[in-house]
């Protein structure tokens, strides 16, 4: 994640980037860019930025903050099958029992619509599962240029679910998938109760 250290760094490389294209970047331009990009990685961004220059189709243009997104992630087709995969490896992986907490809030907001964790977990049979892909994707694809203001912290497991009912606290912290930095982002911004732990509250942690 790029940090707020790495504002002056960003906005340089944004600066040359300007330069190239005979323009200046005025400061409330960059304050567009950073709260845009600010979330990936500074050489993911400068990296997108080198991409983009060379690109023979659409290096004459100056570049928008999409043009670097799509850079780095991807189309919306893509971006939703890298999601699924995700998903499908960690059903497979972890199953319906303990919390989860991805690195994509589009994954949570897709699941919840989808009826929740546990539920998508019961779909995974050899029959059900390849139009619970094409429902996920459909939607996934459907929020990516359409992106919602907020969604679900945590995706709910069956332990959690049973010790929220009884009024216990959860036995452990939920998984974290993808990155682990990204996916605590997701859980403290998220919507939601945070899950009251036994140790380290409202913290959670990687599988180990």
């Amino acid at each position: 994640v790029v940090k707020n250290t790495d504002l002056q760094k960003f906005c340089v490389i944004l600066a040359d980037t300007y330069a190239l294209y005979g323009k200046e970047c005025p400061d409330g331009v960059k304050r567009i860019w950073w709260e845009a990009l600010k979330n990936f990685d500074l050489a993911d961004v400068s990296g997108a930025l080198s991409r983009h220059i060379r690109n023979a189709d659409t290096g004459q243009f100056i570049p928008k903050p999409a043009d670097v997104v799509k850079a780095i992630e991807g189309g919306g087709d893509s971006r939703a099958l890298i999601a699924w995969t995700d998903v499908d490896r960690t059903v497979r992986t972890r199953g319906p029992y303990m919390s989860v907490v991805f690195d994509d809030p589009l994954i949570h907001l897709v699941i919840a619509e989808m009826g929740g964790w546990v539920t998508l977990c019961q779909k995974s049979t050899i029959d059900e599962w390849p139009f619970v892909q094409k429902d996920f994707v459909t939607r996934y694809r459907g929020y990516v240029n359409h992106p919602p203001a907020s969604y679900p912290r945590c995706l709910i497991g069956l332990t959690d679910a049973d010790h929220q009912r009884r009024g216990l606290p959860s036995p452990r912290p939920p998984i974290l998938v993808g990155s682990p930095d990204r996916a605590r982002q997701i859980y403290a911004q998220g919507e939601g109760p945070m899950l009251a732990l036994r140790h380290t509250p409202d913290k959670p942690q990687v599988e180990p």
